[in-house]
């Protein structure tokens, strides 16, 4: 990841807490910035370990999966939620607050999609819609 450029901290942290940051066996590409932003995880080995939550973030990261998963355990604070396979296609929609963390000892490449509290806020105001919560 190129930390020379301005980064939003929600994706250093998450990217930190996935194992990511420098290494050499995975790749992670962003969008420009703006209140919702997109970034391409992708590893070529998987994560060493579990996947720490990002604390403090307010927010949703959207996940779409480029390649098929033959296993990853999901977590919400220290409740699995989740065990199996995921497919390519899979999409997974996961609040920031929840505190999320992930085993995925695969390799792995998705498109994660970053989308601020006040974003939504913002378009549920101007579409009269109930907030997102």
């Amino acid at each position: 990841m190129d930390t020379a450029t301005e980064v939003p901290t929600v994706w250093n942290k998450l990217a930190e807490n996935m194992h990511l940051k420098d290494s050499p066996t995975a790749e992670v590409t962003l969008s420009e910035l703006a209140s919702f932003s997109f970034g391409r995880f992708q590893s070529s080995e998987g994560l060493p370990e579990i996947a720490r939550p990002v604390v403090g973030e307010r927010g949703y990261i959207v996940a779409l999966q480029l390649k098929a998963i033959p296993f990853i355990e999901q977590f919400l604070g220290n409740k699995k939620v989740s065990s199996g396979s995921y497919p390519i296609g899979g999409v997974s929609a996961i609040d920031l607050q929840q505190e999320p963390a992930c085993l995925l000892p695969n390799p792995f490449d998705a498109l994660v999609l970053y989308v601020t509290q006040a974003a939504l806020d913002e378009v549920a105001y101007a579409h009269r819609a109930p907030r997102v919560e």
